[in-house]
């Protein structure tokens, strides 16, 4: 039986969907849960595989007039997602316990904006360490927590990051290099297609759409290498952009979760409802009533006394420092190699 390419595409977004319906669902079972979790790292080494397959026999093997020892070269490159995928997924994204606790919350210092001292995790019981967040799905705490991510079912924290990365690289070169090895052995046929579309059909887009219904009709190594082919253009965008955008955080000395704190931060600006006591970073809330949001701790008292701060209004962003962005090198560095605080 022939399997087409897009009804795998159909059933494994259709099984995304529903896996994130389930997660975000009050009334099913840590274990129906649990299950619905794995669904879509599990659909992505089925997708892949299924794709990388095609690629292989319904393209590679009859189409093209590649070596030898390039076809080899190819094969060995095949597992290469997959073996990411699954070390991303059995890694420790840096969960926080109780043994590793005193030692996690001495590694960064809080810095009285996006990370005060004294807050205690509701669920671990056990006080936040600065960069650290619970996460509902992994039931834990992690260190330098990113986010969530559905495609392997674990968090990405300070002791993962790098794998995350990797993850997506390799996503990205199995894209890019697989447009490349299918568009070349397809240039006459699309060149064809094209053609023959621009004769009968007005508008790009209706030319676009009647040359890959012509490209289909050719044959069957031209349909699979038409499929791969939009597959390819169509994700490897989007992984550049996303890992575009975590390189950019490592540039900035953020997490995911920082970047939104950020957010939220300059609204509240935006508001002037967000004070400071200077020299320092000492943050207050100004509520609608008038009051400020918490009690200054014994600590804060002190240091303002001894340094004649005076509270002051934030109006822009730059008055608060980011205490994490140590360069791009050393925030690097701390990803590849976190070590013991």
């Amino acid at each position: 039986m022939r399997v087409e390419p897009v009804y795998v595409l159909a059933v494994f977004i259709i099984a995304t969907a529903f896996s994130l319906l389930f997660l975000r669902s009050k009334y099913i079972s840590k274990l129906a849960r649990s299950v619905a979790a794995n669904v879509v790292p599990v659909g992505y080494c089925v997708a892949m595989y299924f794709f990388l397959w095609l690629f292989d026999q319904r393209f590679l093997v009859p189409f093209t007039n590649y070596s030898y020892s390039h076809k080899l070269f190819l094969r060995v490159n095949y597992p290469l997602p997959l073996v990411s995928l699954a070390i991303l997924f059995l890694s420790n994204p840096g969960k926080i316990t109780r043994s590793n606790h005193s030692a996690e919350v001495r590694r960064f210092e809080y810095d009285r904006i996006l990370y005060t001292p004294f807050t205690e995790c509701r669920t671990c019981l056990l006080t936040k360490p600065a960069r650290s967040k619970h996460c509902s799905v992994c039931n834990a705490c992690v260190a330098m927590q990113d986010h969530h991510c559905i495609w392997v079912n674990n968090c990405i924290g300070l002791r993962n990051y790098k794998y995350f990365i990797l993850f997506l690289m390799i996503n990205l070169y199995a894209f890019i290099y697989g447009f490349i090895l299918i568009i070349f052995p397809l240039s006459s046929s699309l060149k064809l297609a094209w053609s023959q579309a621009s004769s009968n059909a007005n508008g790009n887009a209706t030319k676009l759409w009647a040359a890959f219904s012509i490209l289909i009709r050719l044959g069957n190594p031209e349909k699979t290498g038409a499929c791969l082919l939009i597959l390819c253009t169509t994700l490897a965008p989007l992984v550049a952009a996303f890992t575009i955008f975590h390189l950019m955080y490592v540039y900035a000395g953020i997490t995911t979760n920082e970047a939104d704190k950020w957010e939220d931060i300059k609204a509240l600006i935006h508001e002037n409802v967000l004070f400071m006591y200077k020299p320092s970073s000492i943050l207050l809330l100004k509520r609608p009533d008038g009051t400020f949001n918490r009690k200054l701790t014994p600590d804060e008292e002190s240091f303002i006394s001894s340094h004649n701060s005076k509270l002051t209004v934030v109006t822009t962003e730059k008055e608060l420092p980011n205490i994490y962005d140590n360069g791009f090198a050393s925030n690097a560095r701390l990803l590849l190699s976190p070590g013991e605080p």
